[in-house]
């Protein structure tokens, strides 16, 4: 279970601490739609088709997923 007492890297705190998470791999297609975006300690769904080049996301739990709620793209826009 991600952010389990016993994992020695909790994802949950992660989040919470810093929300905004450099993206540190090429996006790639998920098959069900969208996009998964891959930061230091968790990869995240982008839910929509149209992506701009991402440099980090804003990163949020739900309780199965991590969703990428907002993005900072390398031109220094944000998009949500």
């Amino acid at each position: 279970m991600r952010g389990g007492a016993y994992e020695a890297v909790s994802v949950k705190k992660i989040i919470e601490a810093a929300p905004w998470q450099m993206v540190t791999s090429a996006p790639v297609k998920n098959d069900s739609g969208g996009w998964l975006l891959t930061t230091t300690y968790t990869t995240a769904l982008w839910p929509y088709e149209d992506l701009p080049q991402p440099h980090s996301v804003y990163l949020k739990r739900s309780r199965m997923v991590v969703l990428a709620a907002g993005i900072y793209d390398v031109n220094g826009g944000t998009q949500r």
